[in-house]
This record gives structure tokens, sequence and C-alpha cells, in this order.
């Protein structure tokens, strides 16, 4: 029985000249041949509904080994489970699985496919990592498909996202996670694992170990995770023995309900304590982050979809969708370990391959110190491609001193640049007349054993902060520390207690905890799930006598005297934003970028949400102000909405070059909105979206807006106050510290924290 759908992959392929490989010499390591040939391709016979990986993409030194000896890849090759794949030093590697999925292997990694099974709505990809790391993009999976990466230590499982697994210098595994979410569990708790091992017969106990998967720690994105020997080893115990009471209850030729119930618990208690043997998530580092951005330049090719008739008609194909001809580009060098550039990005050295749509622009550039470097410039069609052989031309002594030089020079005015006090919006006002560094009262008081998070706020007479410890610290304007309370939201990335009323509300990656504003006692504190926990900076809004409070795919109202759960609301499409009151109706934004309105009273959903660009927006709250919310997505697009005319007035990303975003929340006005992301501060017009002037640099924390001013902290130390529609800098505070939260304005007051745990108290620049 012919399947009614069948995923066809359509490469044209021509016949190319004879080229060199930047590889070892004939006979020592043989060039794949096993690949999707010419007439297959061409003739549309090629299915994806088949057990092998396509090669999409190599630079430098690829080998596969199945039973023969280790041979080289090339892109059209193919390979088969049980199959292993080494990627060298200055070497890249791209795998596509189907429509479904592409692996970016990293230079010195080795991995093996385990399994490997593709079909339309069915698909199972089980990769072995044995050494190095890998990049997976991995688009939304079904019920019935799954994405694992296993290594020694751990197996990672997938429902779409892109992420990063590494096998560290110590063996440990590391996961780190740019969208979407994954799972981890130690290698001996993984659910197939399990089952093997037990050998089950009943259905029941089957299925409840099925459910362990469902119970795994979750890594969601901007998150990184460790698992080491240590964890291994101790959940390997844990597991031990629920898998010696699950086979004894497996025995039993009748399972009570009473027993099944004693399993269950069994169950869960293992998995709760599998999870706290590993170290929850971190936010990921900076180092990681910037890893993490290569998954952007990472595509999941289009293949064509086809219809297959049955009877009369089984011999007629019909198209069903057209996608573009797929072109393949070859570049090799000589010397072998040139650098090459695609679009002034190093791809790799020696050996590039990669198949591409019609019509890409692609400028490459090879180079090596001591040759003249040489341009290629490629509009990708048939007539382009072919095998590029790069031979680059040695430079005489006259023209290396000069190259030299000419370097030097190059590096002594970026060293310059990077030195000046420039972050004014025109070149000119990099020396701005009339400026100078002042030199003001201030007093410093050390009050946390670390760094401040979030921003300061104002608790009646007291002042308030959060540090990367989970401890609340209240002080007076004189630098008292009035009162402290320790909770078990440690480590804190980036979160901060709200003031409603007379209390205060924190909650974290671990409790929501209630304390008295005056005296920092305890009122309540409630445990968090990792559905509800607000580890990057979701917090609780006030709606009357309740507090709305964000999960993962629900609004709580809680009971603002004891954070009890009064009823919750579910959010279509799931949100990890803080919500926003106005009107009368929640609004938040779900993961798919779509504005959600509800009524806060009934729970009635508009059934027809607003779809913006902010896809996968951050957890900080929709900044509403004079019926305009404004709210940023996780690549940086920034979304302005008249609530009351429900339209989009404007969507613009942040920095058009990356996707930073911001991890603190907007600040809205009447003529501007200001928004700090990465080390920037950007400032657009309200009504347009234009952007008011060239954002600031190398900023600290956000800013405060007060009187027309901007008040900004930067990386040299010093306090700007800085004109909010012009950017201009009016004054510097020489300050010598650095600060990591919103500044605070009391009286004629500015109030400062830092990284180091020390409050600032900053007399004579209020105006």
């Amino acid at each position: 029985m012919l399947r009614s759908f069948k995923l066809i992959l359509i490469f044209f392929i021509l016949s190319v000249c004879t080229f060199f490989y930047a590889c070892p010499q004939p006979g020592q390591v043989p060039t794949r041949t096993e690949s999707l040939s010419d007439q297959d391709l061409e003739a549309g016979k090629a299915t994806l509904t088949y057990e092998e990986a396509l090669v999409v993409f190599v630079s430098g030194e690829v080998y596969v080994k199945g039973t023969a000896d280790w041979e080289y890849l090339e892109i059209g090759n193919i390979v088969h489970p049980g199959e292993t794949v080494k990627v060298g030093a200055d070497s890249l590697c791209e795998l596509q699985f189907g429509q479904k999925s592409v692996i970016r292997v990293q230079e010195d990694t080795e991995i093996s496919l385990k399994e490997l099974w593709l079909e339309p709505e069915q698909a199972v990809v089980d990769v072995d990592l044995a050494v190095g790391s890998v990049l997976c993009k991995v688009s939304t999976l079904s019920g019935n498909e799954s994405f694992k990466v296993r290594t020694r230590t751990a197996v990672c499982g997938i429902r779409g996202t892109e992420f990063m697994v590494r096998i560290t210098d110590s063996k440990d595994t590391l996961l780190a996670v740019k969208e979407g979410a994954v799972s981890i569990v130690p290698e001996s708790a993984e659910s197939d694992k399990i089952q093997e091992q037990a050998q089950l017969g009943n259905t029941k106990l089957k299925a409840l170990v099925e459910k362990m998967q469902d119970m795994a720690l979750v890594v969601k994105a901007h998150q990184e995770v460790t698992i080491n020997e240590e964890n291994a080893k101790q959940t390997e115990q844990l597991v031990k023995v629920m898998v010696d009471e699950v086979k004894k209850a497996d025995q039993d030729e009748e399972l009570t309900e009473e027993q099944l119930a004693i399993i269950t618990t069994l169950v869960t208690e293992t998995n709760e304590k599998i999870n706290q043997v590993i170290t929850p998530p971190q936010e990921v580092s900076t180092e990681k982050e910037e890893e993490l951005k290569d998954l952007d330049q990472i595509e999941i090719k289009e293949v064509r979809i086809i219809a297959e008739k049955t009877g009369d008609e089984k011999d007629k194909i019909q198209l069903t969708k057209t996608v573009p001809v797929l072109i393949k580009i070859k570049i090799t060098t000589e010397p072998k370990d040139a650098d090459i550039y695609l679009n002034g990005l190093s791809v790799g050295k020696g050996r590039f391959q990669k198949l591409y749509e019609e019509g890409k622009a692609l400028e490459f550039t090879v180079k090596k110190s001591g040759f003249a470097e040489q341009n290629i410039t490629v509009e990708t069609n048939i007539a382009t491609q072919k095998d590029y052989s790069v031979v680059l031309q040695e430079l005489s002594p006259e023209q290396k001193a000069q190259a030299e030089k000419k370097a030097k020079d190059e590096v002594k005015a970026k060293d310059a640049l990077n030195k000046a006090v420039g972050l004014i919006d025109k070149p000119e006002e990099k020396k701005p007349v009339g400026i100078i560094k002042e030199v003001v009262p201030i007093k410093k008081i050390k009050v946390a054993d670390s760094g401040f998070i979030g921003e300061l706020l104002a608790a009646g007479e007291l002042n308030v902060a959060a540090s990367k410890q989970g401890v609340i610290y209240a002080f007076d304007t004189k630098g008292g520390l009035v009162w402290s309370q320790k909770t078990a939201n440690s480590p804190n990335h980036n979160s901060w207690p709200k003031v409603i009323g007379g209390n205060l509300y924190f909650a974290g990656s671990r409790e929501l905890v209630i304390m008295d504003t005056v005296s920092g006692k305890v009122r309540n504190r409630r445990a968090l799930t990792t559905a509800e926990n607000q580890m990057f900076g979701r917090s609780i809004v006030a709606a009357g006598n309740s507090g709305l409070f964000a999960t993962d795919s629900a609004i709580q109202f809680v009971d603002l005297r004891n954070g009890n759960i009064q009823k919750e609301l579910n959010i279509p499409g799931g949100s990890l934003m803080t919500p926003a009151l106005y009107k009368g109706k929640i609004y938040i934004v779900n993961l798919m970028g779509e504005l959600i309105s509800m009524d806060a009273q009934s729970g009635v959903v508009d059934p027809q949400p607003l779809k913006t660009k902010a896809i996968g927006p951050i957890a900080l709250p929709v900044t509403v102000f004079q019926g305009r919310a404004y709210f940023c997505g996780r690549k940086g697009m920034l979304v302005c909405v008249d609530l009351n005319n429900k339209r989009i007035l404007w969507q613009k990303k942040l920095d058009p070059n990356s996707n930073i975003y911001p991890h603190q929340e907007i600040t809205a006005l009447e003529q501007a909105v200001y928004i700090y992301a990465g080390d920037k501060i950007f400032a657009f017009a309200s009504n347009n979206g234009r952007l008011l002037f060239r954002p600031p640099a190398q900023v600290t924390a956000p800013p405060l807006y007060l009187n027309g001013r901007l008040y900004y902290s930067r990386n040299d130390g010093s306090l700007v106050i800085a004109d909010a529609m012009t950017g201009n800098v009016q004054r510097l505070i020489k300050i010598d510290n650095r600060i990591n939260c919103r500044p605070l304005i009391r009286g004629k007051l500015l109030i400062l924290a830092t990284d180091q745990g020390e409050i600032l108290l900053v007399s004579k620049v209020i105006r």
C-alpha cells in the first residue's frame, strides 16, 4: 500500500570538471562514492522516506566510517545508521535529516547515527556524541516523532528547538539552549533504557515508565546545564532501586490498584530526586551565547512534496509544491590550510562545499599570512555551479613587509577607537566641548556578599534590592542596612521583588516569597514547579485584590496575602512573558508572537489574537502606556500595538545585525520608548518607531528617565546624564564602579547598586 505522501529530494547536480582536494594523497583516504545519483535526483526518484542522513555542508577535513575504513565525505553523500562521522580541526559538517532537522558537527567532533528512520509525520533521529560538540536545529515535531542526542552521561530529548550539546574537557555533558526547550536526563534514567532493563510485560507499568521522560528536567531558551560523572553515578543508584521494585511488581499475575499507586509514587519520587541531583539550569554564559549565534547560519533545506497515485494513476506523479533548484558550490585552496571566509565570516580552511538556493549572492575571500588574498563573487545559478580552485600567490619580501605594517596600523587605529570616550551619537561629538568628568560626593556602603540584579525599588521609607544569591536587602537613604532576607531563589539570574501595598513579592527559580516591607518578615512561601518558576524575570502583577502570576501555560490569580492560587486562565500557545492589565483585560504574548487578550473577570479569550513578528517573547512584562503596548521577542523584534484599536503601529528590530534583546523592563513615555539590550540603549519615537539617536554602547545597566534626561552607567566607570530625545551627553560623573541595576532617585539623591554588592549614594547630580 503506497503512502499518501512522500517527501522527494530533488537536487540538480551537474557534471563538473576535475578539481584538486585539500586532502591526503590518493590511496590514503578514498573519497566516498555513495551518493544520491544525478539520474535519480533529476528524475525525482530519491525519496526522503528512508534511513539516511544527507550531507549538505562540508568544510575542511570530514570523514565517515561504516564497516570499511575512513572515507572522505562530500556534499550529496548519505550517511546510514551505525556509521560514524568525524570532523577534524578547523572543519565543519552539516547533516540534514529529512525536512525535520540539521546537525552541525563542530571541529574535533565524532558522532554516530544510532537510529534513523524518516517519513512524513513519523521520524526517529538518535545521535551518539562521543567527543566534541554539535549544534542542532530541529523543526517542530509531532507526537510520533523524536530527536535525541545522547552522550555517555546524558540523553537530550527535543520537540523543536535550537541548542548545543558538548562533551567538555572533563567529560561532562553540557547542554545550552538558544530557542525552545530541551529535556535532559542522566543516561541511566532514560525511559527506553529502563524499559530494556526491566523487560516489563504489564502494559500499565510500561506506560508509567514511558511517562518518565515527561518528568525530566527541562532546559529552556537561554539556559544551560551540565551533567557530570558524579550525577550519572548517583542517578544510576536511584534508578536501580526503582527498577528492582518495578520488576517485582511486574512478576505478580494481577497488579492491584494499590500496588500501581505505590509504584507510581516511587517513579515520581525517583524523578524528583534525579532532578535534585542535577544542578539547576543557569542563565547561558556570554561565551555560549556567542557560540549559539552560529545557529542563525544553519538552514533546513526545503524539498519537494509529491502525491503518489494508486490504481490506473499509479505511474503519474503530481507536484504539489515547488522549491528552488539547489546549487552545489565547492571551493578548494592551495595552500591547503588557507582560510576561507564567506560574506565576512570564517567557514573553514582548505575545502568548502555547500548547497544553495538559486539567486544567493556569495562573497568568498581566501587568505593566508604571507600570501595575496583572493576574492570570488558568486551568484548561485546553474551556470555558476562548479568547483572553484583557488591558488594563492606568495608575497615578495617587500610586499610582506607592507602587509605587516598595514595590519599593525589597523590594530593601532582600532585600539585608539576603543579607547575613545565616543559613545555619543555623531563622530564630532566624541570629544564634546564643555563636558568634563565631574567629581561629586559619593557614599559607598558594602551591603551584599554578591552583586545585585535587576532594579532598585522604593518601598516606603526604605530601598530594596535583590542579590545574585537570591537575598533581599532593605536599606535607608543614609546607607544603613535595615534588614535582609534569604530565599531559596539562588542563584538569581534576572529576578527582583515587586512592591504591592505593604508587601514585597519575590519569585525566582524555586519559590514565591511574600515579605513585609518594613520588617522583612516572611508572611508566606510557596514552592514553584518547573512551569511556574520565574528565573528570567517573570514577575507578579497587581490586579485589584489579586496578583497575576504567569506560568508556562496559564495565568494564575493568586491571593496577595499568602500567594495561594485562586483560579487559572489558560494561555493559548503558551508563554514565557509577564502579563499586563489594561481596561479590565489581560494582555500577554504567546510563543508564536501572538498578542492574546482575555477578560480579567470571565477569562474569555479573544478568538482573534493579533499576530506579530515578536516570536518567542521574553520574560519581561508587556509595557502599556497611554493605550499602547510595547514588547520584544527573543530575536530582538520590538513591537508597538494600539490596544484601543487592536492594530500594530510599528515593528522594528533593535539591531539589524544581531538578535540582542532586553533583559529588563522597557521604559515607555509619550514621545519615546527606551530599551536596554546587549550593552546599548535604543531609543525609538513612540509614534512611528524611528530611531531617535545612535545607540550609546558599553552601557552596564538600563537607564533611568527623569525630567527629560537619561541617567545611565558605562564600562569606563562613568555616570552619564544625557538629553532623552537627542542622546547628547550633558554631564559625566566619575563613579569608578560597575553599576548593574537601573538607578533609583529619592529626592535629591541618586542611588546606584554595583556588581560587587555595594550601594552608592550620589549627591549633587539631580537638578
